[in-house]
């Protein structure tokens, strides 16, 4: 049976999380770099998000920010990040430390770099297991095999270096780490960056399918268009440490709103249409110095004055679907006004 407009309303699920004005810095020599400005975003259970940018607009931080592990020289400075109604942020540091692989699992960017090299597969899996449950070294195994099953790896693997691993199993061992506690909500900070595009689709497919077959959420972070298409149902585009835009996958690409989205579309290559290929004049600013008004101006081909000189906030333009721009010329709607914890001191 089809999905059909009854003309009524379900309310929408309760978000699994909710990141609330977030401030995330790194305070340098040459002055304080605002990696984060003031986002808001919410992740239904269920959902996989999106997370979309160019390189240094805030992404990973984001993701490091939800986890609590910003190191010095940074800083979370305000903001709440709810998992259900508990502040992640206001919890003791050990209280975090089981939450972390329990509750909010993290696939790090680069698995190479991820993988002790004078380690076997098995141990470097058990090591997390061991520490974050009771229960016999049998056990610990049995939860190991189950989840390297689960990324498609077979348990000969075990035994194995990660030298001993092509890219993309090495890729699907970091997976495996990540959901061997089965946690609700799985973040992948850039899983198929460092591979070929054969690689980039087995692991891609296999996040979706441990997802699914979990029951977890998943935020999946990246600057691949195409990609996050085949993957997301929500998404998020940033830019310069600034939610632009979010909402369903099939909104934002059939109607982007801020001309950063629609930009970043029409960069992708199509197999469908010979067209000249576009790519985005000009650079990210720098966040040392970030622009007066909306971030985006300086590269922006419909920038107004209004632009260059106030922030725009982030509206609900249609259900579901926000985007930050004043060209946009609405002016309700706006998430998460309350004001946030300031934990700067």
């Amino acid at each position: 049976m089809g999905n059909r407009d009854t003309g009524i309303r379900t309310p929408r699920p309760q978000p699994l999380l909710q990141i609330k004005n977030l401030d995330v810095s790194y305070h340098v020599p040459g002055g304080r770099i605002q990696a984060v400005a003031g986002i808001n975003l919410q992740v239904s259970k269920g959902d996989t998000l999106g997370l979309v940018g160019e390189s240094g607009c805030g992404k990973s931080t984001t993701a490091m920010a939800i986890l609590r592990l910003i190191k010095p020289p940074g800083y979370i400075e305000r903001g709440e990040i709810l998992l259900k109604d508990q502040d992640v942020l206001a919890l003791p540091l050990e209280e975090m430390r089981q939450i972390r692989g329990r509750q909010l699992a993290l696939i790090p960017q680069g698995a190479m770099n991820s993988l002790s090299p004078v380690t076997k597969i098995r141990e470097q899996l058990m090591d997390g297991i061991i520490t974050h449950r009771s229960g016999t070294k049998r056990e610990a195994i049995e939860r190991v095999e189950t989840a390297l099953d689960m990324v498609g790896l077979p348990n000969r693997v075990l035994n194995m270096y990660p030298h001993e691993l092509s890219g993309g199993m090495k890729q699907r061992v970091c997976i495996a780490m990540a959901i061997s506690l089965n946690p609700e909500l799985i973040i992948a900070d850039e899983p198929t960056s460092a591979l070929d595009v054969v690689a980039q689709r087995v692991v891609s497919q296999t996040l979706v399918e441990v997802k699914e077959k979990l029951g977890s959420t998943l935020i999946t972070i990246g600057h691949d268009m195409g990609l996050m298409a085949q993957m997301a149902n929500r998404i998020a585009i940033m830019y310069a440490g600034r939610i632009v835009e979010v909402g369903p996958i099939s909104s934002v690409y059939a109607e982007p709103l801020h001309p950063y989205t629609r930009l970043l579309i029409v960069s992708v290559p199509s197999i469908h249409e010979k067209r000249e290929l576009r790519g985005i004049p000009g650079l990210p600013p720098s966040l040392l110095e970030p622009p007066a008004g909306c971030v985006f101006n300086p590269r922006c081909p419909e920038a107004t004055p209004l632009c260059r000189s106030r922030k725009p906030v982030l509206q609900e333009m249609e259900p579901g679907h926000f985007a930050a721009c004043h060209l946009l010329g609405k002016t309700e709607g706006t998430m998460f006004e309350k004001e946030a914890p300031d934990y700067s001191h």
